[in-house]
Order: C-alpha cells, then structure tokens, then sequence
C-alpha cells in the first residue's frame, strides 16, 4: 500500500520510533516479554510472526521482506547509534541509507545542586512505566526494598502499569511537568536517577532528561538508554543479563557507585 502511494520522483522516509518495521513485536521483546538482541531472521519466538487476514501465518522473514521493499525507497532516520544497529543488523544492505538524527529536548531542564554527603539515598523513576520500560524491575526493586525496611528509598515521579501494584513505602507521585523537576526532586529528595527499561529505546528522551539534571543516572546497556549513559559522565550503565535478577543488578550497581569517588562521577570523567 506504502509503495502505491509512490510516484516516480517522490521522496520517502522511515522514522524509528519503534521497530514495528522490524518485527510485529515493535519494542523486539520475545513472547516472555525479555529483549534477546536484534531480531534477525530466522527467529523463531512466537512474538515476531503474525498472521494475515485470511489466517495465513506470515513469518519473520516474510515481514522483513516485505517491509524491506518500502525501506529501499526511503530514507531510513534513527535517532540513536543503538538504532541504527538495529536496522543494520536487519537489512545489511540498507546500512548506508541509515541517518541518525537525535532529538533534541523539548523543555530544558536545569542542572540540580549535588544532594549532601550525608542525605539519605533516594532513587528518583521518571516517567509512566509500562512492561517494556521495565515496571517488573520497578515491582521486584519495591518489593526487595519494602522488606528490607530502612535505607534506600524508591520514588516513582510518574505512573505505573495498574497490572504492577507497588508496596505502599514505595511514593507513586503520578503525572508531573518537566518544569517541575527541581521543585519535585527536592521534595523527594531524589539523590540518584533510575532508567528501568527493558527494551533497547530508539532514543528515550526521559534517560536525557535525567541526565541533564547532573544526579547520576543508572541505565541498562541496551537501547538509546545505554548509549545516552555511556556517554555522560553522570551516567552509569548497568549489565542486562536475562539469567540475572534485574533488580538485585540495580542495588549492586548502586552500592559500587556510592564506594565510589563522589558517586562516581569523577572515575568516569578520567575514565572519558
């Protein structure tokens, strides 16, 4: 249908914002909602096949194929390195159609004041948080910190899947305004910022937001996420192993970095 509305001459881009050209599962996460890596034919999970309307079953290959007829006529635009790994990996012979082309932030988000050595740690969730942006990290994290009682404090300055009831010591702020980040972090007091998603982003703009408020940033290594922390110096990747659990990795995580020189930040800027 895409290639009929073509006309000899015309221009076509394709904008990631998700992977749906890709795959029918558009965040590339298999049927058990984990992310194993590029979907690259042949792949054989459930999740990545579809069916026609006549109940024909329309495999991986099948839907790359078809999707690739419209990509060489396109410009292809991402906007994150990662991104553009993942369409490479999918159509190698389009790698050199590919444009990144971050975003920029819609609203500016000042840099916050470094919390007290001594405050108590508070680690700040921004966004709504579905599956793909890692609500069952956030649930399990809650639930760990719920019993283990006093200590690190978890704040969601967002909202969450209903389907992810959190304990009631974990704060659920709800909808908040970008403009209100410095009023709302220093009300919770936030001290460190986590990015929980599962999916590799196409860019993430709530990972570059945290960022920007200078309190160090933890992220998985997958996605648009992972590229915007290995590249700040406030950011903190974190390992995405699937044999692992995710929220134990984020408190381990946490505790090397607050060994660490002034959370961190100064290892890493020699490090850069």
């Amino acid at each position: 249908m895409l290639l009929s509305l073509l006309q000899p001459g015309d221009d076509a881009e394709m904008l990631f914002h998700d992977y749906f050209p890709l795959s029918p599962a558009y965040t590339l996460l298999d049927s058990d909602g984990s992310y194993r890596g590029p979907v690259a034919a042949p792949r054989r999970d459930p999740a990545h096949r579809t069916r026609r309307l006549d109940g024909t079953p329309v495999p991986l290959e099948d839907w790359q194929a078809a999707w690739a007829q419209f990509a060489r006529r396109a410009d292809l635009v991402v906007f994150s390195r990662n991104s553009a790994e993942q369409v490479a990996a999918v159509w190698p012979d389009l790698a050199g159609n590919i444009a990144l082309r971050p975003h920029r932030l819609r609203n500016a988000v000042p840099r916050l004041p470094d919390p007290a050595p001594d405050a108590p740690v508070v680690l700040g969730v921004l966004g709504n948080i579905g599956l793909q942006k890692g609500a069952g990290v956030v649930q399990a994290l809650a639930r760990r910190l719920d019993r283990r009682g006093a200590g690190l404090r978890l704040v969601l300055i967002g909202n969450i899947d209903p389907a992810f009831a959190l304990p009631g010591a974990t704060r659920v702020h709800g909808s908040y305004a970008v403009d209100d980040l410095p009023q709302l972090v220093a009300h919770y007091g936030v001290t460190h910022w986590l990015i929980p998603s599962i999916w590799p982003e196409t860019f993430c703009y709530t990972a570059h937001e945290c960022l920007a408020t200078g309190l160090p940033t933890l992220a998985f290594d997958i996605g648009a996420q992972g590229d915007a922390v290995r590249t700040a110096p406030n950011g903190v990747e974190m390992p995405f192993d699937l044999d692992a659990d995710l929220s134990q990795t984020v408190l381990t995580s946490l505790d090397r970095l607050r060994a660490g020189p002034a959370n961190g930040r100064e290892e890493k800027v020699r490090q850069r």
